[in-house]
């Protein structure tokens, strides 16, 4: 076969490009444990191509019944997403740009998104020790919101993409407004 010098270029670069598509399909999952068999778990597969985009899917469980919402993909946009406990006892997951929403833990059931869970409070509160709901801290920016942890991508050792970082272990990210 005489292929010209560009051809051959061509072809090695398309081959690595589905190779390293095909290596990169595998799902990473992070996990929220929240007590009494509730759990929250954020799946993160890689997009077509060789950068860090993401078809991204939330699964919430009581414990007997369970539910799988997809997210929005992540084209770069995504800053990691914060997960809340609501004054009114639902669940709120916070994605930045993206918005937000609540689910019930309860009845397992995802609600409409609401702009109103992601207005920041008129003014940012100062660390310290703030009131706390279940043990979580209230949060520093947002008005009846109770921070639990914090989702996102990270590059960690044996390949794991997805990670989720408990109140405990990690102050409130501040995520971008939404648009």
């Amino acid at each position: 076969m005489n292929l010209r010098p560009f051809s051959r270029v061509f072809l090695a670069s398309l081959a690595c490009l589905t190779i390293l598509a095909v290596c990169n399909n595998r799902t990473h999952t992070a996990r929220a444990d929240l007590g009494a068999g509730k759990r929250v778990s954020m799946s993160i597969r890689a997009m077509f191509g060789i950068h860090s985009d993401w078809h991204r899917k939330l699964r919430i469980s009581n414990g007997l019944k369970s539910e799988t919402v997809r997210l929005d993909g992540d084209t770069g946009w995504w800053r990691g997403s914060n997960l809340y406990l609501h004054s009114s006892g639902l669940y709120v997951l916070h994605e930045g740009q993206a918005g937000c929403f609540s689910f019930d833990l309860n009845r397992v059931g995802v609600e409409q998104p609401s702009p109103i869970l992601c207005r920041k409070a008129s003014e940012v509160r100062t660390p310290g020790l703030p009131p706390s709901k279940n043990g979580y801290p209230q949060s520093h920016f947002y008005e009846n919101l109770y921070y639990i942890g914090h989702f996102n991508e990270t590059a960690r050792k044996g390949g794991q993409r997805a990670l989720f970082t408990p109140h405990a272990s990690t102050p409130e990210p501040e995520l971008p407004d939404v648009l």
